[in-house]
């Protein structure tokens, strides 16, 4: 691997951020090459003992920097959820929110979600003083026709069988050993400069 990222949770449970060597290694605008670049297509994906779930797949510096800029916003607790929600069911809200995107204000979704792809979404919040990772199904023919090979499930149906795949608690320590690694790592492909402040990350509204 030119890359192996690990983000402990616990003895037992991690997300990983990997770059695969050449010939396997691709790159999103150039050729690939021994030295690993920013526009590497990394992996990333969570394991739990047996299970393992791929979270994303795209760019390296852009999968970091979501990373990052996710762990700033919730480590200083400048937003909040609507307190209508549990933990464990703001990625049925999302869901909610992504399809009756025009009636509602969906800006705080862009605060709590570290990756999202077309069936699954990493949300990382902050509720009561806890910090949580939720790993949740996103409904995936939310834009997109069914294929003719997939068992097309209609939106009502999908959300009343609604469960996260995952539900962590994230003790303070961990988010800061994230983000200390995810900063790294940001440090080394893009350089010090180019790494927005905490206080510019906060100064999003």
């Amino acid at each position: 691997m030119q890359l192996d990222a690990h983000f402990a949770i616990n003895n037992s449970n991690y997300i990983r951020i990997t770059v695969p060597n050449l010939p396997e290694k691709d790159n999103d605008i150039f050729a690939p090459t021994q030295v690993l670049h920013p526009l590497d297509i990394a992996t990333t994906t969570y394991f739990e003992e047996s299970n393992e779930i791929i979270l994303y797949q795209d760019v390296l510096n852009d999968t970091v920097y979501t990373l990052y800029y996710t762990i700033e916003i919730v480590s200083s607790k400048k937003f909040h959820l609507p307190n209508h929600i549990t933990p464990g069911m703001v990625g049925y809200f999302f869901n909610e929110l992504r399809t009756d995107f025009q009636n509602q204000d969906t800006r705080w979704l862009n605060y709590y979600r570290v990756w999202s792809k077309r069936s699954i979404q990493t949300l990382l919040y902050n509720m009561n003083d806890t910090v949580y990772l939720e790993i949740s199904p996103a409904y995936p023919w939310e834009h997109v026709e069914p294929k003719p090979d997939e068992h097309y499930i209609p939106f009502e149906e999908f959300m009343q069988s609604y469960k996260p795949y995952v539900l962590q608690e994230i003790p303070h320590e961990t988010l800061v050993q994230w983000r200390d690694t995810s900063y790294r790592l940001l440090q080394s492909l893009i350089g010090e400069k180019e790494i927005p402040s905490r206080q510019q990350i906060l100064d999003i509204d």
